[in-house]
């Protein structure tokens, strides 16, 4: 028993620094995100993909070329059953 309990303390001691100093560089250099900054990255990519997107069709609308409902009542597109959408090329 005496033989078991040498090694074990400094096992758990590597294990534990082992560990931290993991954490330390996986978030450091590896790439490893909190699920908080995660979320703040994921918004600002939502926001700045929706305003890509909306400029155009507000753009159009704030110069008075189309009203919202001449937009949306658009041709079909001549080599497919399926309406396009405003911000889609004709």
């Amino acid at each position: 028993m005496q033989v078991q309990r040498a090694w074990l303390k400094p096992g758990v001691w590597g294990a534990v620094i082992g560990s931290i100093l993991t954490m330390i560089v996986g978030f450091s250099w590896g790439g490893w995100t909190t699920s908080s900054s995660a979320n703040q990255l994921a918004m600002s990519r939502a926001d700045a993909a929706v305003t890509t997107a909306l400029v155009p069709v507000c753009g159009r609308l704030s110069l008075g070329r189309q009203t919202p409902i001449e937009m949306w009542q658009r041709p079909a597109h001549p080599h497919s059953s399926r309406r396009l959408l405003p911000s889609s090329p004709a």
